[in-house]
């Protein structure tokens, strides 16, 4: 039975706020530069273990501050959205797609996928699968997920339960099993049988 069952799946609609999209509404000046050069001065030494001189270090200190703005931007427009999901007792359900478009976002949809699958263009396998089979019915949307370019919101659609299909649609894998099974079973009797044969052999 288990070798046939079909893991369980879910289905599931996202957002993605990349750090590329929120990278690109901010800008640092040289006062913001050095500031933050002066508070991670550590992370720029050289070989004896001395800072390197800020105008030595500049670009790689503005991409840095960049990376870490970039970052909270983009997991602050998450958190920002995913509030927006919160639903009220008594009321609608919240619009996902009505509100990612006011967002400026564009929801896409996945096929259904088991805990264990790699769903496409989803750079979060492990953390997007699992916050998606936490979802249901009675607790559609999630908390921002971690990728690794940004932040996934994902509201559920749709789940099938784990099953055994019927006979008809695995048939074929069942007789592959079989003979899997049946030449497997027939190596192992070979190597049993030969020690044997080569006494014979030898004796003879």
């Amino acid at each position: 039975d288990l070798v046939f069952r079909k893991p369980a799946e879910v289905k599931a609609r996202y957002v993605y706020f990349t750090l590329a999209d929120a990278r690109k509404s901010i800008t640092v000046n040289d006062d913001e530069i050095a500031e933050y050069y002066e508070r991670n001065k550590d992370k720029y030494i050289d070989s004896e273990k001395k800072p390197k001189p800020l105008a030595d270090v500049k670009d790689e200190v503005k991409k840095d501050l960049l990376d870490l703005r970039a970052e909270r931007l983009g997991g602050d427009r998450a958190t920002g959205f995913s509030v927006k999901l919160v639903h009220e007792p008594g009321t609608a359900r919240p619009d996902f797609a009505k509100i990612a478009a006011d967002s400026g976002v564009t929801p896409k949809e996945t096929d259904f996928f088991s805990l264990r699958d790699s769903v496409p263009g989803v750079d979060a396998s492990r953390q997007f699968n699992q916050a998606a089979f936490a979802l249901g019915p009675d607790v559609p949307f999630s908390d921002p997920v971690r990728g690794e370019n940004g932040y996934y919101v994902l509201e559920y659609i749709a789940s099938h339960p784990s099953e055994i299909p019927p006979f008809d649609e695995i048939k074929q894998q069942v007789i592959d099993r079989l003979k899997e099974q049946r030449a497997y079973e027939a190596t192992v009797k070979q190597g049993r049988e030969l020690p044997g044969k080569v006494k014979q052999a030898v004796a003879g």
